[in-house]
């Protein structure tokens, strides 16, 4: 009997002492979205302890907490058993690429895919090409979680432009202030003749005022030479001199009746008269392109009234004058303008 009890002990200890002596199971606690002091909390109390602490990027489960463990939540562990944790390092980041350089409305294009929080520009004035992406933020190869992340580009106007003047009227001088102070180029090498506009002073100009340009620029203007000028003329005028000797008071009373013995005899005495008139000295002066006052341009004597043609070369809008001196008193002066 004491055999028997003995051996049905033996067979209960048997079975049972293996639990008794050995770690028991226990399930593993689920530790998503605990931080790694909850987890470790929670491990312990089903006497289980954190192993290695593996960090991997999660879309959904914040940076710090726990995505999953190893063993899953829910197994089947002996007490003592260390549980792998994965924590989240947040987000994945991605390298920001280097877009200077680039045209904006393709590099918007590209990162539209890219689930930035926002895409912006910023425009300002500068020598590249408009629409050139000059400068970024964040800067290139700096890494970056796309939705959380704003995009400022800054992006070139191009050259800031600034509108002509109407230079209508200006003298040279005026052109060279001007482009002193608006940093365009003012070409006045051209120039023609106008009857409206007076010599020196811009006629026209390339391109029209208002129109807007950048600093550098070239405007071309033509310069007035004022009225075309004519070649010279040739103009004639007859004058006529009068003889007028001074009377000299020898009147021959005494002859009076020997003249009508004399008629037969009238032609030969008219010219014996002509021959002891008494001369008259004419000196004309001409005041015009290839003459001046002061020397005469001719000299003779006359006896009778004489007929002259004077003749002038006048310069285009100029005039010509002249003067007719006889025994040293002028006795006609008058001006001659360039004919029309």
């Amino acid at each position: 009997m004491l055999f028997i009890i003995f051996l049905v002990g033996g067979a209960a200890v048997a079975m049972y002492l293996p639990q008794w002596m050995g770690p028991k199971e226990v399930s593993v606690p689920s530790l998503a979205n605990m931080d790694l002091n909850d987890a470790k909390s929670t491990l312990s109390t089903q006497g289980l302890t954190i192993g290695d602490k593996i960090k991997m990027t999660s879309d959904t489960v914040p940076k710090g907490k726990i995505i999953q463990s190893s063993p899953k939540a829910g197994a089947k562990v002996k007490e003592g058993t260390q549980v792998d944790v994965y924590v989240s390092s947040g987000k994945q980041k991605i390298t920001f690429n280097d877009y200077v350089g680039r045209q904006f409305s393709d590099v918007v294009k590209l990162l539209s895919q890219e689930h930035f929080k926002d895409v912006k520009s910023k425009e300002v004035y500068d020598d590249a090409a408009p629409g050139t992406i000059i400068a970024q933020d964040p800067d290139a190869d700096k890494k970056i979680i796309p939705e959380n992340t704003v995009i400022t580009f800054t992006v070139s106007k191009g050259l800031e432009k600034f509108p002509v003047k109407d230079l209508t009227d200006y003298t040279k001088k005026a052109l060279d202030d001007y482009a002193n102070e608006s940093g365009f180029i003012i070409d006045s090498s051209k120039s023609k003749y106008s009857d409206t506009v007076k010599e020196g002073l811009v006629i026209s100009q390339s391109p029209a005022a208002g129109t807007k340009l950048t600093r550098g620029s070239t405007i071309k203007v033509v310069l007035s030479k004022g009225p075309k000028e004519l070649p010279p003329k040739t103009v004639k005028e007859e004058v006529t001199i009068p003889y007028e000797p001074e009377d000299t008071g020898d009147t021959n009373t005494d002859n009076t009746d020997d003249q009508s013995a004399n008629n037969d005899d009238d032609s030969t005495s008219s010219k014996d008269d002509q021959d002891t008139k008494v001369k008259q000295q004419v000196q004309i002066f001409i005041e015009d392109m290839n003459h001046t006052m002061s020397e005469p341009v001719e000299t003779f004597d006359i006896t009778e009234d004489t007929k002259k043609q004077l003749e002038f070369t006048i310069e285009y809008k100029k005039q010509a004058t002249y003067k007719i001196v006889r025994d040293g008193t002028v006795i006609a002066e008058d001006t001659v303008s360039y004919p029309d």
